[in-house]
């Protein structure tokens, strides 16, 4: 999942991964949540897992 997610969060805006961070989806990052509910994943574990891949990138951003 983390791939897909870096290669969708290259073009949202910077608010819109705050968002995801705080577990506000996007509509781009929900249809990746909705895919990994396809593959076995639950949804919740989807977005609770965008939303800490989303936190470490603002992390690795802040460290720039």
């Amino acid at each position: 999942m983390e791939q897909s997610f870096l290669l969708i969060a290259q073009g949202l805006k910077p608010d819109d991964i705050t968002a995801a961070a705080g577990g506000k989806l996007v509509p781009q990052l929900m249809a990746l949540a909705r895919q990994a509910e396809s593959v076995g994943w639950s949804l919740e574990e989807a977005e609770v897992a965008i939303s800490d891949l989303s936190q470490n990138l603002l992390d690795d951003m802040a460290q720039m």
